[in-house]
Parts: structure tokens; sequence; C-alpha cells
């Protein structure tokens, strides 16, 4: 197969620049793509295409169609501003990508900005493309105020009033199509959808990579499906009464399936690694309907699918893709279709409340994005307000019925959350990496944090143990019982997320609280649904544990202000914390902050080199420097600064970065564009300052080399502020108590290192630093579950792990007995 069109004389694609374009009314020039005209493209087809080229500072004139209704998309340039209604009042901004629906009998005019113009398509329902165009030249007037007044002042809003509407691709949730492709069902003609009694549907389609679709067909409707992002390869349409015929589509062309036809078709990618893209226009009012499939045509559908595939890719490589199995295919982003629920290799995609996987209440979709190579990993419809009120509710609720269960039963739910991890660690590899861009080696070290805290919790039921005290006064006994705080809220940050989720989700379960987790919006599943679905198949009570997946826009403080949670686990920026804690306290709930660092590693003149070396960089590099207790700082003795500078740069140059499914990988993605941004101007504002690049790593996307500065001192930027990103800073020092003074000279005091042979004088410099921890010949990064875990400063408040964790999820009661007559003095 090559990267042609196949014409047949049943299907054939139409390139938008195939055909020449013509004068329209109102238009100026339009590409008639599909015309139902005797003497057009496509004959006697009851949908009309037309391709459009609209110049910067265009204002079309004001028309209507009074039998047609009409639906514009524009794929390229600048946002469109259609006025519509009896006087064009009212105004709706059109993005790439997103459909505007106009009724028919609404006066509409289009107008771009005086930037870039923009290119897309008119899909209208009737057999002519200029049939029924009315130009109403009586609001040529009001159109042209209108453009002039909007240009002056551009709003990027969107109005739903009237009979014209904006429906975005992604404000619509996906549904599992009969063939196995997503489509969103963006204008349908049923009562309660979207543009209700609209003559033209239209689905938003994607077609997962190297897909094999089933074969279908459409008896009673015309198709146009229209292409708009897909990879080199195309999308492949197999059709004919037993898929004889081949046509390959590219993006921007149009493919016109005639309703009756007698023989059914499928699409196929043929693209290894990108999903297509595409719109499917139907001329009856639902998206869905006359879409039969024929089950005996399948068999033929993935043979001369594969065999495509095959004269592409290769044979070995699609026999090894095709073994994989489907969740793992989906890992590896050759089909990102929603999987079954039910493994830890495909983890829910809804919020999880009072024991049900549901949607959340705001119509706006949370798209999750792999930060290596920006594709789709799963897609939420966010909570809201409601959603929040429900969960804290429910876990109010199941807490009463945990606080009946036997701790020793307690005990073995944790213990079957432990063989669920242990059992699906493959598959949760592949959801850090994907999610995360989180490395192979970094995934095995997340996961081996989790099960050591799942087996931490389970000891905690038997360890709510009371006290009885005694007391000054004759025949009394003072009991003291240790109790759950009631509920929990958690909010969990994007770099470690399903050990930071779990190291306070599992101890305030096991200390008997029910829970609220809310993860990071980058990390919905690691650090939110994963964690669900791992204690709903250990036999949790339903609603015990309740995970909502939202935006602050769309909840504001309410997570923090609402009247059931007594204690809020935060782990985040300092920054976000300090609005946490302020909140929390003025509700007067508990905060618990693990927050920002700025760690230093001190390496003496008498260290071991080489494994100072090793040390400061796993505590700079692992997980691309995203670990809040990650070594910013390396100060060296300037007797040795050197020869440590030197082998330090020659590691750092070593350090593979790159695609995190690769096992040589050390150095994956960031998290995402802003984070990759705000490091890149970090780095170029200490260089002002007056630091020196020993190393300059490429920033490649999200991808960013390692980087090493020297020349730094204590009063730049990249000295004060928590770089969470593979940057170091190298610097000398001369005496003990310098040193001490660096590291000390920061707002920050979460971790810390000190490399030395003389482990007591070692130990001796960790006392006098400001930190929660400090580490004699290691790494900065450590956790462990029975050590309190904590930071000093801005860098949090309370500790966890172990009887801390105990500690800070559950209170102290007071019961007094007084087994005589106790006697008053009046």
């Amino acid at each position: 197969m090559t990267s042609t069109h196949s014409i047949s004389t049943q299907l054939s694609p139409i390139s938008f620049t195939s055909v020449d374009p013509c004068r329209a009314p109102g238009w100026g020039q339009v590409r008639e793509l599909i015309n139902g005209t005797a003497t057009g493209n496509v004959p006697g087809f009851t949908l009309s295409a037309g391709g459009l080229e609209l110049s910067a500072g265009f204002l079309s004139d004001p028309q209507e169609h009074p039998d047609t209704d009409t639906v514009l998309l524009f794929t390229e340039g600048d946002p469109v501003w259609v006025f519509y209604g009896d006087d064009l009042r009212y105004l709706a901004v059109q993005e790439q990508g997103d459909l505007l629906t106009i009724r028919r009998g609404t006066p509409y005019a289009v107008s771009t900005g005086f930037d870039r113009g923009a290119t897309g398509y008119v899909v209208r329902s009737n057999e002519h493309l200029f049939a029924d165009t009315v130009v109403r030249s009586d609001l040529r007037d009001v159109a042209q105020r209108h453009a002039a007044a909007r240009r002056k002042n551009q709003p990027r809003t969107r109005s739903a009033n009237g009979r014209c509407t904006v429906v975005p691709f992604d404000s619509v949730d996906p549904v599992l199509t009969p063939q196995g492709h997503r489509i969103r069902p963006l204008v349908d003609g049923r009562h309660e959808a979207n543009s209700p009694g609209m003559g033209v549907s239209v689905g938003g389609l994607e077609v997962p990579a190297w897909f094999l679709a089933k074969a279908h067909m459409h008896p009673r409707t015309d198709v146009i499906v229209l292409v708009v992002d897909c990879g080199k390869e195309g999308a492949l349409t197999l059709h004919g009464e037993h898929l004889e015929h081949d046509a390959v589509q590219y993006r921007g062309d149009l493919l016109p399936i005639k309703k009756g036809r007698q023989y059914a078709h499928t699409v196929q990618n043929l693209s290894p690694d990108k999903t297509i893209r595409a719109y499917e226009f139907r001329s009856q009012p639902t998206v869905l309907i006359d879409n039969p499939q024929i089950p005996e045509l399948q068999p033929t559908a993935t043979e001369r699918g594969r065999a495509a595939l095959e004269r592409l890719h290769g044979a070995d490589a699609v026999a090894a893709h095709l073994t994989r199995p489907p969740a793992q295919r989906a890992a590896q982003g050759a089909s990102p279709a929603p999987p079954a629920h039910g493994g830890a290799g495909s983890p829910r995609r809804h919020q999880f409340i009072a024991g049900e996987w549901r949607d959340g209440s705001v119509n706006k979709v949370l798209v999750d994005r792999n930060p290596y190579d920006g594709t789709t990993v799963a897609e939420f419809r966010i909570a809201g307000v409601d959603d929040i009120d429900h969960a804290y509710r429910a876990a109010a609720r199941a807490k009463l019925e945990w606080d009946q269960v036997n701790p020793y039963a307690k005990r073995t739910v944790f213990e079957r959350a432990v063989r669920y991890v242990e059992e699906h660690e493959d598959a949760i590899v592949e959801i850090i990496v994907d999610e995360l861009g989180g490395t192979r080696l970094k995934a095995m070290f997340e996961i081996g944090l989790v099960l050591n805290m799942l087996k931490e919790a389970a000891t905690f039921p038997l360890r709510m143990e009371g006290r009885i005290l005694p007391s000054p006064i004759d025949d009394k006994e003072n009991r003291v019982y240790r109790e759950p705080v009631g509920v929990v809220g958690v909010i969990s940050p994007f770099n470690f997320p399903f050990f930071l989720s779990m190291k306070s989700v599992a101890p305030a379960l096991g200390a008997g609280n029910g829970v609220v987790l809310k993860p990071h919006e980058d990390s919905p599943i690691t650090g939110g649904t994963l964690i669900g679905e791992i204690f709903e198949a250990a036999g949790l009570p339903a609603g015990l544990l309740n995970v909502v997946v939202t935006e602050i826009p769309a909840i504001g403080d309410a997570f923090l202000e609402h009247p059931a949670p007594r204690v809020i686990s935060f782990t985040g920026s300092s920054a976000v914390g300090r609005h946490v804690a302020e909140v929390a306290v003025r509700h007067f709930k508990k905060p618990l902050l693990e927050l920002g660092g700025n760690s230093a590693l001190i390496v003496l003149a008498d260290a071991d080199l080489d494994l100072a070396v090793d040390a400061a960089a796993f505590s700079r590099f692992t997980h691309q420097g995203q670990i809040c207790m990650s070594a910013n700082r390396i100060l060296v003795h300037r007797d040795v600064y050197e020869e440590f500078a030197a082998k330090f740069v020659a590691k750092a140059k070593s350090l593979q970065a790159g695609d995190p499914r690769d096992s040589e990988t050390i150095v994956g993605p960031l998290i995402n564009q802003r984070q990759t941004a705000a490091l890149a101007a970090l780095v170029e504002q200490g260089i002002a300052e007056g630091a020196t690049v020993a190393l300059r790593g490429e920033v490649n996307g999200n991808l960013f080399g390692p980087t090493v500065l020297t020349d730094v001192t204590t009063a730049m930027s990249v000295m004060q502020q928590e770089m969470f990103g593979p940057v170091a800073c190298l610097v000398p020092f001369d005496t003990e108590d310098e040193a001490v003074d660096i590291a000390n000279d920061t707002d920050f005091g979460l971790s810390g290192a000190v490399h030395t042979r003389d482990l007591e004088h070692g130990v001796a410099i960790a006392k006098r630093l400001h930190t929660g921890m400090v580490h004699i010949n290691d790494t900065t990064i450590h956790d462990e579950p029975i050590v309190p875990f904590g930071g000093e400063k801005q860098s949090g408040f309370g500790r966890l792990n172990g009887d801390r964790s105990l500690d800070e999820f559950t209170t102290l009661k007071w019961i007094s007995v007084h087994r005589g007559r106790r006697q008053f003095p009046y």
C-alpha cells in the first residue's frame, strides 16, 4: 500500500485542494467539495459540504438558510466570530476544532480578526450547498458595526443564546461505538442532546493507533468522514460487499459514504503512534443510529486491516503489537479507547463516590495527557461542589460502619490491597510511565514505597491503644482512648502521586477514618482512581474512600471548607500549602502540610568522592528532579571541588534523557509545558544573575536534559527557589561553618545529606542543619514507613509515617471514672 488515495467507483476521498473554488452568495469563494446537484461531486447526496478560506479581516454578508441546518467547523487559523439572531445581537466565538451549529431560519454573519484568517468547512443538510441561502442586506450595516467593535476588543467567550451554539470537541463525553471507536455525539438531533432537532448530526471520532475496527454500514443515512488529525500513514477505509476496496484519507480529506449502499465499511488507523481525530457528519438527527454491525465480515476486516499494517510497518512489528494484552496496548499508546472497568491496567475514568464509579456533575472534561508524547491517557468529567459534598457525606456515613468492623478484619483489607498491588505490578508500572512520564526505575521505586506503606497501615487497626492513668483523687480512674478524627481530606501532588496519596490515605483508613482524596489534575489515575480501585478490590466498605477528580476553578475552597473533614492532609507547593493552612485553620481543621524543599548535599574534604557523585546525581536527577527532597544545591569543599565537579558533570552528561518507556532512560519528561517553561525561565534568570553553565541539557517538548550551574551565590534565584527539574547548582565552600550557613540560607528545610568518612562528625554537622531530615553518606531522597517524615520552616507542618501518622489521624479522649463517692466543697 502506498500513501496515495485509492480511487474506486464506489468510495473516493475528496481533498480540499482538489476542487476549484467558486463564487458563493455572501461568502466570496467556497470549494464545493460535496454537492448534491446532478453534475456536482457525489450526486444525490443529502449532505453538502464546502471548503471555506477566509482572509484576515473577513466579514461575510449576513445571511440565513430558511430550510436547511448548517454546521461550521474551522480547522486552522484564528478564532472566528459569529454574530447571530434577528438583529445579530448575539456573539459566538469559535476556536479551532469547535463546531458551530446554526438552526434553520437563524440570521448570522461570520467575521475574522486581522491576524491570520481561518480555514474550515461548512456542512448543510440539503442536496445543494447554495440552495435556500438568503443574503440579508438589511443587516449588513449592523454586522459591520459589530465586527468593527469586536476587532477593537476581542473577547474569547462563547455564547449559547438563541439558535446558534458552539460545541467544542472536548466538551462532550465520548461513548464507545459498536465498532470499538470512541465517538463524541457533538451535534445530536435527540430532544435532550446537543442542538436538538438539527437535521445534521455530528460525532467526534477518535480512532486509536494501529486499530482494527469492526465492519458496519449505514442503510438510511449519508455520511461524511472528515479527518482533521492523523499520522502520516493516514486513515484506511475498507469497503465493498466483501471489503474488497481501499480508500485512504489524510488530514483535511472528506470521505462521502452514500446511504443504502450494499457494502460495509470500516475506518482503520494505519499509524503506529498517533490517534486519528475526525468528524462524522450524518444526514439524520442522531449520530449513532442506522449503524448496524455486520459480524460475518469481521474476520475479513481484521485480515485486510492487518495486511495493510504489515505492508506499511512489517509483519514482525504488527505481530508483536497485536499479541500484547489490550490493557498493555492501551498503555503504549496503541489504543486509547476506554478499557473495561476492573483491572489495575485499566483504571477507572470516573469519580469514585459512595462506592460508585460515576461522572462528575460539571460539564467540563479534564484531559489527562502523557507528558512525553502528548497523547490522551484518559478523560474525566470533573467533579463539582455537589460531588464534594456527596463524597464527604459518604465518608462520614461509612466511617460509622467501619467502627463496627473487627480490627483483625480491617487488617485483612490492607493485606488484600498489598496482594493486589503485587499482582498488578506490571500494569501499574505502565500507568506511572504513561501518566507521569516516570521511568521504569522510578515506577518500581514508587511501587516499593507504596507496598511498605500499606504493610505499615495494616498494623494500625491493632495499635488503637488506650491508657489508664492514675489520679490524685481517691477512687478515680483516668482512661485515655485513641479514636479516629472522623473524616480526612487528602490532596496529593503530581510527582509521586501513587505513594504520596497512599502515604495519607492508607494510615488514615487504618486509623479508622473515612477519606476523600483529591488527586492533582495531572495525575488523576495514579494519584486517585487507581487507589480507589485497589481498595475497592480489597473489600473496603463502600463510601469509606472516595476519589474526586476536579479542578480548583470548579470547586474553589469547597474541599477545604466542608464541615466533615477534621484533618486536611496536603502535599504540594509551599505557596498553595500556605493557602490550605489558612483556610483549614480558619475553619478549625488541622492542616498536615508536606511542602517544597531546597535540599543541600554537603561534600566534606574527606568524603568518598565517587560515592558522593553517585549520591548527588541520584539526589538531583531521579524523576527529573521532580521530588521535594531533591538536592537543588550541592556544596563541595574547595579542596576537592574541581575533581568533584568534573566527575559530576561527566555523570550528568552520561544520563540518557528521552522516552520513559526505554529501560535505558534515566531522565524523562517534566509533567507539563508550564513546568518546563518555568524551569527554563529560572535557569535563564540564574545565568543573567551571573551563574556559569557547566552543562546545558537540551530542551525538547517537556524533555529537559540534565543541567549544571556553577559560580552561583546564595542571593541568586536558582539558590533560593525550589527548582523542580534536573538542574543542579555546584557551590564550593572553605569551612564547615560556611557550608552550614549556605545550607541554612533558605526558606525551606526538608531534607539534606552530608558526605564524610567521619560518621559522627557528619552527624554533628547534620544537627546544625535546619531541616527535618539529614542522611549521612547517602542521598537526600528517603522515605521509610516507620520513621518520622516532615520538614521545617516553609517545608511543612507535622510529621507522617509510623507512630506519627497514627497521632496525626487520631485524637485522644479522656474519660474519667469515679468508683466511690466524690466529696465536693459545697
